[in-house]
């Protein structure tokens, strides 16, 4: 899962998703990371832990949607190339946001979600540091 969605159509929101109205569940993926753009190598380990909350539903058109509430966890460590440096790369952020899922039809109609990655550059042939944080508002509206 990512905070543009997931990779699952049939179930965008977990494995066992859409039950009933107040229903809260999580679910993590951890992946190994072999690139990223912008450096010559990066070697590194995410952890993605989402938890939705299932708000309501409203009829829209005759059509169902359901309303999700979101917040993503993630954390990452890597080791980065770039040029003739070589770093340690820890970040941490958090990411809340809601969804508007068309039951009927089944397709994400809207998703927004706003958060911050907080991280650690560190150089390790100088063990100077520096820290940074990276601010995103996502808009995905779809119509069909």
């Amino acid at each position: 899962s990512s905070i543009f969605g997931s990779e699952n159509f049939y179930y965008p929101f977990g494995p066992d998703s859409l039950r009933q109205v107040g229903d809260v569940w999580s679910y993590s993926t951890e992946k190994d990371l072999e690139a990223r753009v912008g450096t010559d190598g990066y070697s590194g380990h995410q952890q993605v832990t989402t938890t939705i909350t299932f708000k309501k539903i409203k009829v829209k058109k005759g059509k169902q949607i359901a309303i999700l509430k979101m917040k993503l966890i993630i954390s990452e460590e890597a080791i980065q190339l770039n040029w003739d440096d070589t770093s340690e790369i820890k970040v941490e952020g958090e990411f809340v946001g809601t969804a508007h899922y068309n039951i009927t039809d089944g397709y994400i109609k809207l998703f927004k979600s706003s958060g911050s990655l907080k991280g650690i550059n560190t150089n390790l042939s100088t063990d100077r540091a520096y820290s940074y944080v990276q601010n995103f508002d996502i808009k995905m509206k779809r119509k069909r």
